[in-house]
């Protein structure tokens, strides 16, 4: 690989991992390199004793639509006959910006996550879904149950 090729790729390993779970503004918008993630608090719960966070196992109910939050289901609770999922925090259990946007919640919180294609399959798109290339992906997000979990 030629070194400016091998720069360029560290490059963008760097800015991802700044964009990092650790290091994700509170829910709104923020945009960056990799275009404009949004992220938008729809219920939040009375109170909150503590935020998901990298190493945590977060059990959700999720919808995950192509391009809006009108565009065809590809994946969720419903889709998968009513089955919560789990998701380990940090371990690259969901595409980066679904990640990134589930940072920071709190059990009983909802959240409705539009992730530009760069944060999400890219330009390849995923053959198990059938998405195609270069298509923003959006989720809505209710976080269930956390638990802290050690990453090794």
């Amino acid at each position: 690989m030629p070194e400016d090729a091998a720069a360029a790729s560290e490059e963008r390993r760097r800015r991802q991992e700044s964009a990092s779970l650790d290091s994700v503004p509170p829910p709104d918008s923020f945009g960056g390199p990799y275009g404009r993630l949004s992220v938008k608090t729809v219920r939040k719960p009375d109170s909150c004793d503590r935020r998901a966070k990298r190493g945590d196992a977060l059990t959700i109910a999720f919808e995950a639509r192509i391009s809006s939050a009108t565009g065809p289901l590809y994946d969720g609770t419903a889709w998968r006959k009513g089955a919560l999922s789990a998701v380990k925090l940090g371990k690259g259990a969901a595409v980066p910006g679904v990640e990134i946007g589930l940072a920071g919640m709190c059990v009983g919180e909802v959240r409705e996550i539009d992730v530009p294609a760069t944060l999400g399959y890219g330009k390849f798109g995923s053959q198990v879904f059938d998405i195609p290339g270069d298509v923003r992906l959006w989720w809505r997000v209710e976080l269930l149950d956390l638990k802290w979990l050690r990453i090794l």
